[in-house]
């Protein structure tokens, strides 16, 4: 029988990249998250750029391979200004994940469809 619950997840963007969501590990058949919603808050007191991306793990190696797609590349965010980067939906599959990367104070909150079978 298949389960789904609807979750929110917010953190802060880094200049390094910070893991925002990652799809839950496959319990019996499958598990994927629905990206539903995705918005950038520039809560600081300049503007800034922000990269939002999905990251799967390859077994392509060793040592394992990033495999990134961006949905948004150095976009930027104005003073007191969000972004709504999502206009429809995303389906992610078991394991992989949506980083976020700013050198600035920008906040970003995803909504989540989990679904496992």
């Amino acid at each position: 029988m298949a389960t789904s619950n609807f979750k929110r997840y917010a953190k802060t963007a880094t200049s390094g990249g910070i893991t925002l969501y990652t799809v839950p590990a496959v319990v019996t058949n499958t598990s994927v998250g629905l990206i539903m919603g995705l918005i950038a808050a520039n809560t600081g007191t300049t503007a800034n750029n922000v990269d939002v991306f999905i990251r799967k793990i390859t077994s392509e190696g060793p040592p394992p391979v990033n495999d990134d797609k961006y949905l948004i590349k150095n976009a930027p965010v104005p003073i007191g200004s969000t972004l709504s980067i999502l206009d429809g939906k995303i389906v992610m599959e078991a394991e992989e994940e949506m980083w976020i990367v700013s050198a600035g104070t920008i906040d970003v909150t995803v909504s989540v469809l989990e679904i496992a079978t």
